[in-house]
This record gives structure tokens, C-alpha cells and sequence, in this order.
């Protein structure tokens, strides 16, 4: 986990070294600015668009490949709290600002 002054800086150096980044949040701020992609979304919103992508992604890549990228081989029942906590996360009752 990042401060947001730790976040900024090493943001700036994912970016230098060609990471694309998205943020997704209510507010165009300056990592928004920055970001290879912006998502404006409605306020309160944003944990469930990126639930949505988590699901999705976890969906694509399986269950072993999520536990090493996830760096918690050593602890499997994260990756359940994980699958568990967005399982029931839907776009329905969701919309982009």
C-alpha cells in the first residue's frame, strides 16, 4: 500500500518505464491526468467498476496463475475471501458519470 505521495511517485516511474495505467475515480485528478486511461465514474462507484475487473480477471487467467500474480501462494483462502467478497458485483445498478 502506497501513501498518496509514495502512490504519485512510483506511478511516475511505472509510467517512464511504458506501464499503461487506468484510474478509475470520481475526479479528474493529477494521476487521472497522468494515467494511460481515465474512467470518470459516478461518486461511489469506483470499487465497483474495479470489482468488475477483478472478476473478469480472475475469470480469464485461473485460479493458480491469480495466486502467484497475487504473491499469496502460501495463502490460498485470500484468493476465496477475494472471488467471494465480488462474486456478487453487477453493472446493473451502475453507470459512468
Amino acid at each position: 500500500m502506497y501513501s498518496n505521495i509514495n502512490f504519485k511517485k512510483r506511478h511516475k516511474q511505472l509510467l517512464e518505464n511504458g506501464l499503461k495505467t487506468l484510474c478509475i475515480d470520481p475526479k479528474l485528478t493529477d494521476v487521472a491526468k497522468r494515467s494511460s486511461f481515465y474512467l470518470n465514474v459516478k461518486p461511489n462507484n469506483d470499487y465497483i467498476i474495479l470489482s468488475l475487473f477483478v472478476k473478469k480477471l480472475l475469470e480469464q487467467i485461473g485460479d493458480d496463475v491469480a495466486l502467484k500474480r497475487l504473491y499469496i501462494t502460501k495463502e490460498p483462502h485470500k484468493l476465496n475471501r477475494l472471488k467471494k467478497a465480488i462474486q456478487e458485483v453487477n453493472i446493473s445498478n451502475t453507470a459512468l458519470s
